[in-house]
């Protein structure tokens, strides 16, 4: 049962209805007596034939057939449908109708017992408004000052007051009326007014009354007319103007065809479009030109520290094997130059490893390294295999490792060669830095679709011989893009983590 107030007195007026010829329904405004109970009384009501639904002004009736319909899950002409002047939207299905006054009118005119109609509701009429303000003052036909206060309180109301033989009252002057005397009731019907007998103090006479709380509908139909006129007046400029634009449009393509600097544009022409596209070519030269010409340095200087770290290595190499000879004699060497020969030393195994390091964070963002071979592979195999050989190389070289594989079976899609340039690159990284009196930890693990690595150990608080300069780890923050991945490092004191995140292959990709 609905919430609205009618809602209560529904039965009642559903038995009514079937015992007495009229049935008054006093409610307020909001009560539901024109979107909720035309519906009841047309499911339980037990009417035999249609309901006319009468409302005065055709905006009103109009929307109240369309919540009626929308109400029923319908359009307007199904279940419920409206007649207005000029417009109708009725089916053969159709059990109640929305009217407005010279509809219904005209209908009792044609057929005064209004044959097929099982209930006619009178929803809301003019009438009741001025009848009621003529009694409440005893008005009489004559006093024009108080009818012409009515209709400006009404505000879009126009009244037409006569007798029989004539003498009509119209807008505030009573006279011979040109509307009454040159034009008939229908005529005056279909102009918007609506008739009925009202009471004055010196008797009955026939009232026309007019709503005009439409004519702003009119005003804005004016308006999208124009606007439908420009428009069209637009869409015919448009059409004259897209001869001159074609070849701008045509240019513009070309162009953006021709970013990829494998297209030249056509010049047709040699008006200013042409010279346009002239010139565009020219750039295209010029950069590609630019680029060969980059490449060919690129190229240039990859061979050149690549020869470099040969040349460099080779003689370091040298070095350091004399001064690990001279380290081994050292006890024959004077005192003071034993820790000359032990800074030596030192300063050229960092040499070396910052040589190294640096030529693989050369090739790492070479163009030619940038070409990554991703495949999909098992995630618990690859991280045995990868982790497994990192934590056998730190177990022979004295740390003490918890190795935590993964438990979770899934599938990551990586190059593994570069893959395993980042664990090589971290394991490089713990044995110079990591203390091997303190246990290190290698862990393998997937969280929300993601697959982690981390590898967390204890720094050593002296270094013996290199210092830190974050190559390495750049190295490895640099493939994990390239692998689509990311790379993150902690430290908190003497606690240091290094981690790197793939995502993991959805299971419908896999194969």
């Amino acid at each position: 049962m609905s919430s609205l107030p009618v809602a209560a007195v529904l039965p009642e007026l559903l038995s009514a209805l079937q015992h007495a010829p009229q049935v008054l329904l006093n409610a307020p405004t909001g009560a539901g007596k024109s979107t909720w109970l035309p519906l009841q009384i047309l499911a339980e009501g037990n009417i035999a034939g249609r309901i006319i639904l009468l409302e005065p002004r055709r905006l009103a009736a109009r929307n109240v057939a369309q919540r009626l319909a929308e109400l029923l899950g319908e359009k307007p002409g199904e279940t419920v449908g409206f007649r207005m002047r000029a417009e109708t939207c009725v089916g053969p299905q159709t059990r109640l109708e929305v009217v407005t006054e010279g509809i219904l009118t005209r209908m009792i005119q044609r057929d005064p017992e209004l044959t097929g109609v099982g209930l006619v509701i009178l929803d809301e009429f003019h009438e009741r408004s001025l009848q009621a303000y003529v009694c409440a003052r005893g008005i009489s036909s004559r006093d024009t000052l108080a009818i012409e206060q009515w209709s400006r309180d009404e505000k879009n109301a126009n009244v037409i007051v006569y007798q029989a033989e004539g003498n009509p009252y119209e807008a505030g002057t009573w006279g011979t009326s040109e509307l009454l005397n040159d034009t008939t009731q229908s005529d005056i019907l279909d102009m918007g007014y609506s008739f009925f007998p009202v009471q004055f103090a010196d008797g009955e006479y026939r009232v026309a009354v007019c709503d005009y709380s439409e004519a702003w509908l009119y005003s804005y139909t004016h308006l999208g007319a124009l606007a439908v006129a420009f428009v069209v007046y637009s869409c015919i400029a448009i059409g004259f103007t897209r001869r001159l634009t074609r070849r701008v449009t045509r240019l513009s393509e070309a162009v953006g065809a021709a970013g990829a600097l494998n297209q030249t544009i056509p010049v047709v022409g040699t008006d200013e479009l042409a010279r346009l596209a002239a010139s565009v070519n020219t750039m295209r030269d010029t950069i590609l030109e630019r680029t060969r010409n980059e490449q060919t340095a690129w190229q240039a200087n990859s061979d050149l520290i690549t020869a470099m770290s040969h040349d460099i290595r080779n003689p370091l190499t040298s070095l350091i094997g004399y001064l690990d000879l001279l380290e081994m004699s050292q006890d024959r060497l004077p005192e003071d130059l034993r820790s000359y020969v032990l800074a030596s030393r030192d300063k050229a195994y960092q040499l070396k490893d910052l040589t190294g390091e640096m030529f693989r964070y050369f090739l790492v963002f070479s163009r030619g390294e940038q070409e990554t071979h991703p495949e999909p592979y098992d995630a618990q195999i690859l991280c045995a295999q990868l982790l497994g050989e990192c934590a056998a190389e730190l177990r022979s070289r004295g740390f003490e490792v918890n190795l935590l594989l993964l438990g979770t079976p899934c599938t990551v899609t990586t190059d593994v060669q570069m893959l395993k340039r980042v664990t090589d690159n971290l394991l490089s990284n713990i044995e110079k830095y990591a203390d091997p009196a303190a246990r290190l930890t290698i862990l393998a693990e997937r969280e929300n679709g993601r697959l982690h690595v981390c590898f967390a150990n204890r720094a050593r608080h002296e270094l013996a011989r290199v210092e830190s300069n974050h190559i390495g780890l750049r190295t490895c923050e640099a493939i994990l893009q390239l692998l689509g991945g990311q790379f993150f490092t902690h430290r908190v004191g003497d606690d240091f983590s290094a981690e790197f995140i793939l995502p993991v292959t959805p299971p419908d990709a896999e194969t």
